[in-house]
């Protein structure tokens, strides 16, 4: 009969002393859990209050409440976008270093006239080597006709022609004036030393 009543009341106290255990210790879980939902609340409160005040002082400045929440957030962001940010820079010389090459690579494009090193506009509107000079943007008759009135006028034996450009385009007409004396000059050189009064 005792050793009944001794194994009756020995599982007892173990089962009272386990639940008392337990208690013990969801209390304890729960006494943690309270404290860091009262930390949040706290934290959240804090945030509202900064919001709020920031507005009531017409400070738009919500700009510290979010890096304040930000923070390590922000950290980690920087940190990936300096990296990427150098791997983009290299990435950027690199095809600027390709692009560059390539267009060194590639010949200039020559020109006609830069191959003469004249200008566009000399190309097609000035004499070419050996043209002579341009006495008249006309056509060749207009030559023809000054010509012959200074061999009338003057008795100088006079020739005439066409000048063209460097692309070989007509640009007008060239009239020479021989002397008797065997020198000769070139229309506007001529027409300078009759307003000169030499010739009359």
């Amino acid at each position: 009969v005792g050793d009944v009543a001794y194994l009756n009341y020995k599982p007892t106290p173990k089962k009272e002393k386990v639940t008392t255990e337990k208690k013990t210790e969801v209390k304890k879980k729960e006494k943690v859990i309270e404290e860091e939902q009262q930390i949040e609340e706290k934290e959240s409160d804090e945030i509202s209050n900064e919001i709020s005040i920031s507005h009531k002082n017409g400070n738009n400045n919500t700009q510290k409440v979010t890096n304040e929440s930000n923070n390590s957030q922000n950290k980690y962001t920087n940190a990936n976008q300096k990296t990427y940010d150098s791997s983009s820079k290299s990435n950027q010389s690199s095809s600027n270093n390709y692009s560059n090459s390539s267009v060194s690579q590639s010949p200039p494009v020559q020109t006609p006239w830069g191959n003469l090193g004249i200008s566009e506009y000399d190309y097609y509107n000035s004499p070419a080597p050996n043209e002579g000079e341009i006495a008249f943007r006309e056509a060749e008759y207009k030559c023809d006709s000054v010509a012959t009135s200074i061999t009338n006028t003057y008795g100088f034996v006079t020739h005439f022609g066409d000048v063209y450009s460097y692309s070989e385009k007509y640009i007008g007409c060239w009239i020479t004036i021989h002397l008797s004396d065997g020198r000769k000059m070139f229309y506007n050189e001529f027409m300078s030393r009759v307003n000169r009064g030499e010739f009359k």
